[in-house]
């Protein structure tokens, strides 16, 4: 088999960088760099492979030494990329939940905001058209109960007036 399909299956989760130097014309020192294509800063301490010795020597040991630990880096970049991903999914959906939990209060703040309004002039009119509005409030309130009570003290003012 040669160097390049020896070399394929370890580019699972990212770059390989192989650099190769000499000081004199017998030993080689090789130096395999992990580059993932992730961000996360953790990766950083993933210490490349070096390995040293005669053409010969690393002909029939290259392979044999930087499989396992480019296999055992290429797990761990996985997690790595997994973890940003559920990361990047939560912070979605949390931003998500957010979102739509401020338009809920906006639709119930307008609807309590126009049946105060209403309310500044206690008429049986304006006290049911403020019953209608906190009614349609109500989906949208965190505090169901006391929107409840607010209705119920309502209905009784009106209740109260119309027996006279």
């Amino acid at each position: 088999m040669d160097f390049f399909s020896q070399m394929l299956p370890l580019l699972d989760e990212g770059n390989l960088t192989v650099a190769f130097s000499s000081i004199d014309k017998e030993t080689i020192t090789v130096m395999v760099v992990m580059q993932p294509a992730i961000k996360d800063p953790n990766v950083k301490v993933l210490k490349p492979v070096v390995l040293t010795g005669k053409a010969q020597e690393l002909d029939e040991e290259f392979f044999k030494r930087i499989t396992e630990p480019v296999i055992r880096a290429n797990g761990i970049i996985s997690n790595i990329a997994e973890f940003e991903k559920a990361t990047a999914r939560l912070e979605n959906e949390n931003a998500q939940v957010k979102k739509e939990k401020e338009e809920r209060k906006k639709k119930h703040d307008d609807f309590v905001k126009k049946a105060d309004e209403l309310l500044k002039n206690e008429t049986d009119e304006n006290i049911n058209q403020a019953i209608s509005l906190l009614t349609s409030a109500l989906p949208f309130a965190e505090n169901k109960d006391k929107l409840t009570d607010r209705i119920s003290e309502l209905k009784t003012k009106v209740s109260q007036t119309n027996l006279f």
